[in-house]
Formats: structure tokens, sequence, C-alpha cells
């Protein structure tokens, strides 16, 4: 999923979507104008390790066949699969920077 197209410059929270609801986000998805998005992980992950994460959408609605439109007073939620190709610790030594071989919607 291109990401981009549908988010704002902006950081953006990720959590785990394992259906427990916690407080804390797992990671954020940092997206920049002009550059590629970035994920930035508080804890390491194995390569190749598969992830299912949510996100919210701002700006956007969920369709009944799960397809996502514009609607700027809202926040769809998403569940994500992504397979880990890299996981780096940052230069600051604050986080792990995340790359994913493949990172795809599931439908509910």
């Amino acid at each position: 999923m291109d990401l981009d197209a549908f988010l704002s410059p902006g950081l953006y929270p990720v959590f785990l979507a394992d259906g427990e609801e916690k407080k804390e986000p797992w990671a954020h998805f940092l997206r920049r104008s002009g550059r590629r998005g970035s994920w930035l992980a508080k804890n390491s992950v194995n390569s190749s390790e598969t992830l299912l994460i949510s996100m919210q959408f701002p700006g956007y609605a969920l369709e009944s066949d799960g397809s996502l439109i514009y609607h700027p007073q809202t926040k769809a939620t998403v569940v994500l699969a992504g397979r880990v190709k890299a996981c780096r610790l940052h230069i600051g030594g604050e986080f792990y920077v995340l790359s994913f071989e493949s990172l795809v919607r599931v439908l509910e």
C-alpha cells in the first residue's frame, strides 16, 4: 500500500493489530514532503517477521466494500500486514528504522 498517496506530511502513530487496545503506539510512520515515508519503532524487529499493524488515516472514511474515500471530518482505521526487510538502530540510538519487503492492506 502506498501510504504517501493517502497521508499528508506528519507523524502518524502505529499500533500492533493483535486485538489488544494499547494506549501507547508501537511505532510511528513519518511522512515527509518530497521523500519516502519512514517507519520508526521503539524496539528491534527480526528480519522476515510479518507484522499486523493498524493506522488511522485522517480525512478518510471506509466504504462498505472496504475502500477509502475522502471525508475530511473522520479517521479511517486500516490494518496492514508487512514483512520486515530490515531493522537498524537509528544513529542517535533512540529508535529503530524499519523497512518492509511488502506492505499490504488487510480487509476485514
